[in-house]
């Protein structure tokens, strides 16, 4: 499983939630990868989205919050 942070360089939120992403989870801008962002239906930013070795989606949040990235994260993980 692996975690993917979708963010645009025109996102605001974006910019203030980064540089407290944890490096593990892999970023995605929606302007340098479109195929990436439509293949996950994104509509809104910033979005958290866990997927399986395949590329499935498990789970998805859209936030701002750190502790709530991290306490989604956790139980996502435990449920892996």
């Amino acid at each position: 499983m692996k975690v993917l942070f979708f963010k645009a360089p025109w996102c605001s939120a974006c910019h203030v939630l980064e540089p407290y992403v944890p490096e593990d989870i892999e970023k995605v801008d929606c302007n340098d990868q479109p195929e990436i962002a439509d293949k996950y239906h994104i509509v809104g930013l910033p979005v958290f989205i866990a997927v399986d070795n395949d590329g499935n989606e498990i789970a998805r949040m859209q936030t701002t919050s750190i502790p709530a990235l991290e306490n989604w994260r956790r139980k996502i993980e435990e449920a892996a």
